[in-house]
């Protein structure tokens, strides 16, 4: 029996209700023209954010943005691929977790282990002279001081990793890799469930 003079406990109130205005913005400006423009397909949008919550470490959202990234029409292969490429920029730990998250729903998408990248595979043909003008500035800057750094980049991440080829050179580069770590105080991405679940565009 509930005591006189005690609040009156209601039933589960729904978290979204608690500010309805982030709810309204979310919906009228973010999901709608950001998720749904012209300029980015949703094929493209998709593993940016799966990238962005695997560097802040929000693996509750990242499942759902694993599964709408597959209905788009982003493959597993390239998933697995930007898990392990991010790896090497936002940490080792990160990538364990995104990991996590992912497995589930791959087992849902029944996908298996000779859907993914090989573990050695025959590598793209390097550009010889984007290496360059890449790796000039990085050994006058960093080879008299950390010899083995500019080393190690070279030849474990732009002659190894960048040339992996279930994940081009192309989408590798945008998106975050040095960004913000788990409790970073920053808005997160637009939820999965709010979004669209087919391209619009090709």
């Amino acid at each position: 029996m509930q005591a006189s003079g005690c609040p009156r406990r209601s039933a589960a109130f729904p978290p979204r209700s608690v500010p309805p205005a982030l709810e309204a913005y979310s919906k009228t400006d973010l999901v709608g023209p950001v998720w749904t423009g012209a300029e980015l397909s949703l094929r493209d949008r998709a593993p940016v954010t799966v990238a962005a919550l695997m560097t802040r470490y929000e693996t509750d959202t990242l499942q759902r943005h694993v599964t709408l990234a597959l209905d788009v029409g982003v493959t597993p292969a390239e998933l697995s691929e930007t898990i392990t490429h991010l790896a090497f920029y936002t940490g080792r730990g990160n990538a364990i977790a995104a990991t996590g998250a992912a497995a589930p729903v791959f087992a849902a998408h029944g996908i298996a282990p000779a859907d993914l990248p090989a573990v050695d595979p025959d590598l793209l043909p390097l550009d010889e002279e984007a290496e360059a003008v890449r790796e000039t500035p990085v050994r006058g800057t960093f080879g008299n001081v950390s010899t083995g750094g500019a080393d190690t980049t070279r030849k474990l991440l732009f002659r190894d990793l960048w040339l992996r080829p279930d994940l081009a050179p192309r989408p590798r580069a945008p998106g975050p890799q040095h960004g913000d770590r788990r409790g970073a105080d920053r808005g997160g991405p637009a939820r999965a469930d709010d979004l669209p679940s087919r391209p619009r565009d090709g």
